[in-house]
């Protein structure tokens, strides 16, 4: 398989900002949609990275199809085209691995996101769209991002997204205790609760959840209080602070007919994508403070400057593993085009009048000879995207050339029985 056929397409923070990105998020019922649409079709490797941050699309195959597919799917998103990301090849291979090191992240060195993308490579496995040679991209990334985290200081302090909530408030609140409320607690949802205990412990947290019974499995390891889903619109105006952390299915989480006053709520926080806190609460409640993902996250930019000093050591690290996915992926390839060619010898052997008239020994020589020649001329060259035909046509010219010069009439007939045989194989 030729590196030109991997490839990565999407959105990300670098292309479009929360509202936008809210748009082209791509739920679980949409990736499913898309699994069977793409193995319907033959593809080799589709893995889906749908984050808060980006929707992205890596694979091996027909790109073109799989975006049409896309597309057809995610028929918003065709408004965002001319701003969706693609690329094709090592530029592929290269966005993988920085996204898995954190170096593509909204915030540099995040150490959420490796997760992330190990859970979309299960997915991809579970239904049978990583064969060996995605498998093997992944596992590179997966080592660089390892390496790239206990050589350098990339990931270095206590900043992530789920922090980042935490900070915002103490800046505002200080050590005040409050009331805060978290809505979804899905891995996310949870680190931020972990992160409000711990850097928080004044204030008094309520956790609610679709699954209820999760919201109280986790309340009693935190020691928290936790409200039914079914009740918790009735009580956000007991609130100082509500944070959304989770899908939006159906519309809003948080909408303007629940909020009766500003006695005591003051903050409200959407960490979700697409957006839960309906946005036109403002226009009702202009004294809240209303603030999304990357609000919050762009007030940990001065903090993340100290981790720019790490970049250049971590690009090195991901150029090293880029090159050695490269290397693999050659290696595979003239691997086997040569087996090709040794398939092709041996079949030109048993068929060619030529090589029938000789005795098995010197059949025997002529093979062998014909493979290692082969295999020497494969091991040297750039294969460039280049298919087997053009390859063995090029390697047969180069023989019949040698053969003219040397004026050995008995191999060059061998060549041209060889070429013709290839031609006609």
């Amino acid at each position: 398989m030729a590196i030109e056929s991997i490839f990565a397409f999407g959105f990300s923070h670098h292309q479009l900002d929360i509202a936008s990105r809210s748009k082209v998020s791509f739920d679980e019922s949409k990736q499913n949609k898309m699994f069977v649409e793409v193995l319907n079709d033959g593809v080799q490797s589709l893995i889906i990275l749908n984050t808060c941050n980006r929707t992205e699309i890596y694979g091996i195959g027909d790109v073109a199809m799989v975006k049409d597919i896309f597309f057809t799917i995610a028929k918003e998103s065709q408004t965002y085209e001319h701003r969706m990301f693609e690329k094709n090849g090592q530029e592929a291979i290269d966005h993988i691995l920085k996204v898995a090191c954190g170096v593509d992240s909204k915030i540099i060195g995040d150490l959420e996101i490796l997760g992330q993308l190990k859970r979309a490579i299960f997915t991809s496995k579970s239904i049978g769209l990583c064969s060996g040679l995605m498998q093997r991209i992944t596992n590179q990334c997966i080592t660089a991002a390892k390496e790239v985290r206990t050589k350098t200081q990339l990931a270095s302090g206590t900043i992530s997204a789920s922090y980042a909530v935490v900070k915002k408030i103490k800046e505002h609140f200080g050590e005040q205790p409050l009331r805060i409320l978290i809505i979804g607690i899905g891995k996310f949802g949870v680190s931020i609760a972990k992160n409000i205990v711990q850097h928080l412990p004044k204030s008094k947290l309520t956790l609610t959840n679709r699954t209820d019974e999760k919201a109280e499995t986790l309340s009693k390891e935190l020691a928290i209080n936790y409200v039914d889903f079914s009740n918790y619109g009735a009580s956000i105006n007991d609130f100082d602070i509500v944070i959304t952390s989770a899908y939006a299915e159906n519309g809003y989480l948080v909408n303007v007919d629940q909020i009766r006053d500003m006695t005591r709520l003051k903050w409200l926080i959407d960490m979700s994508v697409p957006l839960a806190i309906n946005p036109d609460i403002l226009s009702y409640f202009p004294k809240l403070n209303l603030l999304n993902l990357d609000q919050v996250t762009n007030e940990l930019e001065s903090t993340i400057e100290s981790r720019l000093s790490e970049l250049p050591a971590a690009l090195q690290i991901i150029h090293t593993h880029s090159e050695e996915i490269i290397d693999k992926i050659n290696w595979n390839e003239k691997s086997r085009i040569i087996k090709i060619w040794k398939n092709k010898i041996m079949q030109m052997s048993n068929d060619s009048p030529h090589l029938q008239i000789v005795d098995e020994p010197e059949r025997n020589l002529f093979i062998e000879k014909s493979i290692k020649e082969f295999a020497k001329y494969i091991r040297t060259s750039d294969l460039n995207g280049k298919s087997v035909e053009t390859t063995i046509e090029a390697f047969l010219k180069l023989q019949v050339e040698a053969q003219g010069k040397s004026n050995q009439k008995n191999s060059f007939n061998d060549v041209k029985e060889s070429r013709r045989t290839c031609q006609t194989a």
